[in-house]
């Protein structure tokens, strides 16, 4: 008696028709996304020619030659120029005065003191000079005078406006108890008017 064993079914045709459906499924997928993608409406406002300048910070003092020039100077001798610096800058600011290329014997800076103080007036011998109400006056010795912004006196706000105008009155005193061996000798520095903008 003969026995026939069956053939075992092949699972290939069903798996590559798995696969045929997998891609086709992947295909229809994408094709969907991709027309959705580009069903929408869409629309759009354009503000052109935006431009962004920025503003100036400017001082003049309109001077081209040194406010002080004395000599022969004694203890206890003073005297007091003006200086008028006017503001050119678009922007806010801060204006502060200070030192720099301080020289001269250590004896003779320590008993030159200069005072400070704002106001009003165009003269340069101070003759119409105004002192603004409740003005400070900053002073110091040349030998101890700030010699930075930061550590800089005499503040003045400035509101942005060109043309604004500050007069200063500095004043020099000689102390009256300035020793022989201060004679014949020379301290020079110059002065700094240094605005930088600040937030309004």
């Amino acid at each position: 008696m003969s026995s026939h064993l069956a053939a075992p079914t092949s699972r290939r045709p069903a798996r590559l028709g798995a696969a045929v459906a997998a891609v086709v499924g992947l295909l229809l997928s994408g094709v969907l996304t991709w027309s959705t993608s580009y069903a929408a409406f869409s629309a759009r406002a354009d503000n052109a020619g935006n431009s962004w300048t920025t503003g100036t910070v400017e001082l003049h003092t309109g001077r081209t030659s040194a406010l002080f020039q004395a000599t022969e100077l004694w203890p206890g001798a003073s005297g007091s120029r003006c200086l008028t610096v006017t503001s050119g800058g678009s922007v806010p600011g801060e204006v502060r005065l200070y030192g720099a290329d301080l020289a001269g014997p250590l004896l003779l800076t320590q008993s030159v003191r200069l005072d400070v103080v704002q106001g009003t007036g165009t003269a340069v011998d101070c003759t119409d000079f105004v002192a603004a109400t409740g003005a400070p006056v900053d002073t110091s010795t040349l030998a101890e005078y700030p010699t930075t912004y930061s550590a800089g006196g005499a503040p003045w706000v400035l509101a942005g406006d060109v043309g604004e105008q500050r007069t200063y009155r500095v004043t020099y005193r000689v102390d009256p108890n300035t020793g022989n061996a201060t004679q014949e000798s020379t301290a020079t520095m110059s002065l700094v008017w240094e605005v930088r903008s600040t937030a309004p």
